[in-house]
Parts: C-alpha cells; structure tokens; sequence
C-alpha cells in the first residue's frame, strides 16, 4: 500500500524532479526485506509531500481554489467561474509535466501562475453581472497561462533578460500614470511603454532571441498594466477620471480602457505559444 501511494506522490512531482523519484523507487526495489521496504518508502514518502516547493505548490492551489469557490457562490457568473478554477488548475498541472528549461525560467513560469491567479480574483469582483463578456476574459487568462508555459519550455527566450525587461516597461507607464493626469487621461499610452521593452530585448540580446524575449516581456506588461490599473483606483479612488461624476463608478470605467491592454496581450500570449511549439517542431 504504501509502496502505490509513493508512485502516485512521484506522479505528483514536476517533471524535473522525475529522475530523484524514478531512484527512489528503483531503489525501494532493491530492498528484498518488506518491512525495511516499507519504512524506506514511508521516509520517501514524507520527503515528497513535506518538501517546502511541493507542499507550498499544493497548499497555494487549495487556498486559490476555496477563495475562488466561496467568492463565486451567488454571483451570476458562479458557474463559469468554476469552470476557469478547473480549467485553471488543469493547465498548472499540465505545466508541472512540462519541465521548464532551466531556474530562470521556472521562477518567469512562477510569476506567470500567480499573475494569472490575482487576475482571476480580479475577474471576480469586477464585470461578474456580464456573463458574457466575463468568458472573454476567461479565455483570455486561459491563454496567458499556455503561453507563459509554453514559452518557459523552450530555449526562444533569455528568462533573465525577460524578468529584468517586465518591471522597467510597467514603470516606464505607471510612474508617469501616477503622476500625470494627462497619462491616465491616455490609456493607449500603457501599450506603447510595453512595446517599448521590445527594441531593449533587441538591443540586449540581437536576433531572434531577443525579439522573442522582449516580446514575452510586452505580454506579462499588458497583464500587468491591467492589474496595477486595477489596484490603483482601488487604492486611490482620486485618480481615477471623473467620467461619472461617482467615485465608484468611477474606478469601473477608469478600467474599461485597459482592457485592450489586457485582450491585446492574451493575444501576443497565443503567438507565443505558436512560437513555441514551432521551435519543437523543427
């Protein structure tokens, strides 16, 4: 019995630890006395779910799980909700069978799981009465994940050069955003800072690597322009443009614009995982 429950606690592992799990159990093989047996598989066992990056993975995706459960429960778009929670999951664990290429690029794959989680939170307490035009943004975070995944898989990026790129091209638009009423009066220029990162990724690394990164760096900034823009007239009611004459209703259509943002890079998301898949192909 426990020798099964040690395979399906090795099924569970990401794909890079696949050979530390295949030597356990080749090992526990090896064992002829059953009860040394047992106890040799119980210590594996205990390794695998109490390891810290194993035991957080799961705990995270139960506690996403429940809050996104008991925040859908009578919200018009309850049921579609669940269905982004399984299909959101399903993807995740898809993704822990695809072993990215190396740290750099598991960490961008991290942070790509957790933007995609927040911005599922968001979905959750904005638009909910619009069914809808909720599944188009549904579907827009389903393909951020498959790009986000797909790209950490594959050599076509530098995932260092990405992670430096994202956060110089969300400040080059949210500083002056802060700042400048005349910038949050001009949604549009949110996608020009995160094309902006584009040539940089050229510069820093010429050819098609670098077009590739800085592109992969575009689309994690259009996501994150429309969760800052979010929180920012969550958090700062004030700088959201007076377009209702109601503060609340205010920060609702202050938002509206960014969703190009937010559309525009789900759609750069599915080029990357064309891209993708292409490099696998050849």
């Amino acid at each position: 019995m426990v020798i099964r429950l040690l395979k399906i606690a090795f099924a569970l592992l990401p794909g890079h630890r696949r050979e530390w799990g295949r030597a356990m159990l080749a090992e526990s093989a090896a064992i002829s006395d059953q009860a040394e047996r047992r106890r040799f598989a119980r210590g594996c066992l205990r390794a695998v779910v109490f390891s810290g990056p194993t035991l957080t993975y799961y705990l995270g995706l139960l506690a996403f799980g429940t809050v996104v459960v008991v925040r859908a429960v009578g919200l018009p778009i309850g049921g579609e909700a669940i269905g982004l929670l399984v299909v959101v999951i399903g993807l995740i664990w898809w993704g822990r069978q695809r072993s990215p290429v190396d740290a750099h690029s598991r960490a961008l794959r991290l942070g790509g799981y957790v933007l995609a989680t927040i911005t599922v939170l968001e979905l959750l307490t904005t638009g909910t009465n619009d069914p809808g035009g909720w599944w188009l943004a549904a579907l827009a975070v389903v393909a951020y994940l498959a790009g986000f995944i797909q790209i950490t898989t594959s050599t076509l990026i530098d995932s260092r050069l990405v992670a430096q790129l994202v956060p110089a091209g969300l400040a080059l638009w949210w500083i002056p955003m802060l700042l400048s009423d005349t910038v949050r009066s001009m949604p549009p220029l949110a996608i020009a800072a995160a094309f902006a990162v584009v040539p940089a990724g050229i510069a820093a690394r010429p050819g098609v690597r670098g077009v590739i990164s800085g592109l992969t760096a575009t689309t994690a900034v259009l996501l994150l322009v429309f969760l800052t823009a979010a929180l920012t007239f969550h958090a700062a009611p004030d700088l959201a443009p007076n377009i209702t004459g109601h503060a609340s209703d205010n920060q609702v259509e202050a938002l509206d614009p960014y969703v190009v943002d937010f559309l525009l890079g789900a759609l750069l998301s599915l080029g990357l995982v064309g891209s993708a898949r292409i490099q696998g192909d050849v």
